[in-house]
């Protein structure tokens, strides 16, 4: 039974580093969204972000496609890793469950 309290307790170390790291990978990454309006035919880029409790359109400017397309892509690396923390956490507290369970 030591055995597997000891499997359990090095998955759980493994685990909270790994939120760590996915914590600071979200934290260097941009929120919000991107949203396009059209103003006179014209394609005008907005960063779309929360804050404070309102939600505030910020224009981009001119942008590129190639600058708005790596802007998009980490937007969609910040969602991606948000989905993978939330999964992190959850067998966190499965494995902690299951420690307790076994004293």
């Amino acid at each position: 039974m030591k055995a597997l309290e000891s499997v359990l307790r090095e998955e759980l170390a493994r685990l909270k580093e790994v939120g760590k790291g996915y914590e600071r990978e979200i934290a260097k990454l941009p929120s919000g969204s991107l949203q396009s309006k059209r103003i006179k035919e014209k394609p005008y880029p907005y960063h779309v972000v929360s804050r404070e409790g309102e939600v505030r359109y910020e224009y981009l400017g001119r942008l590129s496609s190639e600058e708005l397309k790596q802007l998009r892509d980490k937007i969609a690396l910040r969602k991606k890793y948000k989905g993978l923390l939330k999964e992190v956490r959850l067998n966190q507290k499965q494995v902690a469950r299951a420690l307790r369970a076994k004293k």
